[in-house]
């Protein structure tokens, strides 16, 4: 079974694999004290397991940036990071994004048959009939959160919407796996609902676009991605994805 450790924080980063120079050395030092966390995560499992003793259940975790127990280099990572996401759209370097084409091009065309998201995930997908995506054309399907076997505790839905952009769709039945989710309180800066929630945005120099919003409940975690070749319009891409959040049937 998988340990998984997901800082909410920093998780709009996966759709921009380039750092500058100067953010380098944050990045490459936030990435090794994740992995240290996670090898951590692991070895405590393990022991779990050799003394015959309850597996841990995933955790869900608020807390203040100056209370994690990490280095100050990445403490500051995640500061500074919080910071500039309260000031509005970050600017960042050209090709720091992909281009929808070519995060199309990349994403195998599969999706998984009812019956099969039935047999596997501990429970049904979150209805999105009341959603926009409803008129968004599904082109991938796949295994989320913790793994065992063949069953998931999550699903991930890839959309393309004409006009708009990429949007992907995760969700995860996180306390039944062995997880741990991760949430700063300076991070938290909008609501879906009444949960707090992560929203951040992206326009970079060559003139493409990214949102992210993010929220956790007590039965599951979810995050909303969109990339768009319209960065101008980056803004009327968030408040999409909060309509989508909120028009969500848990």
């Amino acid at each position: 079974m998988k340990i998984s450790i997901l800082i909410l924080a920093v998780m709009s980063c996966g759709a921009c694999p380039k750092a500058s120079a100067q953010a380098a050395p944050n990045v490459h030092a936030v990435g090794q004290w994740l992995r240290d966390l996670t090898e951590e995560g692991v070895a405590r499992q393990q022991d779990a397991l050799l003394q015959d003793a309850p597996s841990a259940e995933g955790a869900y975790v608020v807390q203040s940036i100056a209370d994690l127990d990490a280095p100050p280099i990445v403490k500051t990572h995640f500061q500074d990071e919080a910071v500039a996401r309260h000031t509005g759209v970050m600017t960042v370097a050209t090709g720091t994004i992909p281009s929808v084409a070519a995060l199309t091009a990349q994403t195998p065309v599969r999706v998984l048959s009812d019956q099969m998201l039935r047999e596997r995930l501990p429970v049904p997908p979150a209805g999105i009939a009341g959603t926009p995506l409803r008129a968004a054309r599904l082109v991938n399907t796949d295994w989320w959160g913790t793994r065992s076997g063949i069953n998931a505790t999550g699903l991930s839905r890839i959309n393309l919407l004409e006009g708009t952009g990429f949007i992907e769709f995760s969700e995860d039945s996180y306390r039944l796996g062995t997880g741990k989710i991760i949430q700063f309180k300076e991070a938290l800066n909008a609501t879906v609902g009444n949960t707090p929630a992560m929203s951040h945005m992206e326009r970079s120099v060559d003139g493409r676009g990214m949102a992210v919003l993010s929220w956790v409940t007590p039965e599951k975690s979810f995050q909303l991605r969109l990339v768009t070749d319209d960065g101008a319009s980056i803004e009327k891409g968030a408040e999409l994805l909060m309509q989508i959040a909120e028009g969500i049937d848990r």
